[in-house]
């Protein structure tokens, strides 16, 4: 009688293989080096750190538009998201030895401050150079979007995920390098 495989099997699984080549001396160069090199992680402790870190934000992106997922479920991913998010921002508080904002306000001061923020940092961008205005608006965080769409009166969908311009942001980084999706 012919063996049954498990679903989980190696030879019915799919897997997705990601690699990326960054040059030593930029900023994910310097990240990459301490994941995998820093005698405070071995390597594939790293890797995984690296992986938790890049799944707390992008993971309700990826679920947003999963069909087979309801309303709820997309919105509990979200706030596990939200909370290993915290986590992180708290690690490095106490790490850096940075208080937290002193006072304490409503969802919606909070919501309107981190717009204003957001929108000065990409403003400052612009006026650097380090950002173009037309790739402005594809780096803009979904809350920014939706600042930048009420006092504009526009009915810009925020509802897509999170875009941004790779050269802008990552300068010459993708040059002549190889990468694997």
């Amino acid at each position: 009688m012919p063996r049954k495989r498990s679903p989980n099997s190696t030879s019915d699984r799919q897997r997705i293989q990601f690699a990326y080549n960054a040059d030593r001396d930029t900023p994910i160069g310097e990240v990459f080096k301490y994941l995998l090199k820093s005698d405070k992680l071995p390597s594939r402790k790293g890797k995984h750190k690296g992986l938790n870190a890049m799944l707390a934000f992008w993971q309700p992106f990826a679920f947003q538009e999963k069909d087979g997922l309801s309303d709820e479920e997309k919105v509990v991913i979200a706030k596990e998201a939200i909370d290993s998010l915290s986590q992180q921002i708290d690690l490095i508080r106490e790490t850096f030895g940075i208080e937290p904002p002193a006072t304490s306000t409503s969802s919606v001061q909070s919501s309107e401050e981190v717009r204003a923020i957001a929108a000065a940092v990409v403003k400052e961008f612009v006026a650097s150079g380090d950002l173009s205005p037309q790739s402005a608006s594809s780096v803009t965080p979904p809350v920014v979007q939706t600042a930048t769409a009420t006092s504009n009166q526009s009915a810009a969908s925020t509802t897509e995920g999170v875009d941004f311009d790779e050269d802008a942001l990552l300068g010459g980084l993708f040059d002549g390098a190889e990468i694997a999706a």
